[in-house]
């Protein structure tokens, strides 16, 4: 019992201008702790929206080189646009479209491009189709199949791909 007599006298007590200002320099370190915190925000992926051909043909080639599967797989049609354009059939096509059958297509249309190779554009086949037109290094000319695209609203979307 004396221990805490003891202990409670021993303590100081601070004045009433004391504890402002204790409080003013917690406050003080506060502001400087939120002026000087740097926060890590996340850039929120915005979805490509190619307005011509040649666009979406660079953005193709783009992803294909850098084996960005998550641009490749925004050049696609999304479960909304497949469902107006496709009306029941838009089930079926999501599923062949999955994200691991995309990358194996990206991965595919990856390995066709060589090394140093120059975008000259897109262009669309008889067929329907759409191809990268390159060239290589050495200067030849050539063409890289990538699929059907169709004009979805404003932008231009990938349909099919082969």
């Amino acid at each position: 019992m004396d221990f805490l007599l003891f202990a409670q006298a021993s303590l100081p007590v601070l004045s009433q201008d004391d504890t402002a200002l204790l409080v003013v320099a917690a406050l003080l370190c506060f502001w400087l702790w939120m002026l000087v915190r740097r926060r890590e925000e996340e850039t929120q992926f915005k979805r490509p929206t190619p307005l011509s051909l040649n666009e979406l043909g660079r953005m193709v080639f783009q992803a294909a080189r850098s084996q960005d599967q998550r641009t490749w797989r925004a050049l696609f049609l999304n479960g909304a646009e497949a469902a107006n354009k496709m009306g029941e059939r838009a089930d079926g096509w999501l599923e062949e479209h999955s994200m691991i059958r995309l990358a194996e297509l990206l991965d595919a249309i990856g390995q066709c491009i060589p090394p140093k190779a120059i975008y000259l554009g897109c262009e669309q086949q008889a067929d329907g189709r759409c191809a990268l037109k390159l060239r290589k290094h050495e200067g030849e000319e050539f063409l890289v199949a990538v699929g059907r695209a169709e004009k979805v609203g404003a932008a231009w979307r990938l349909v099919a791909v082969g």
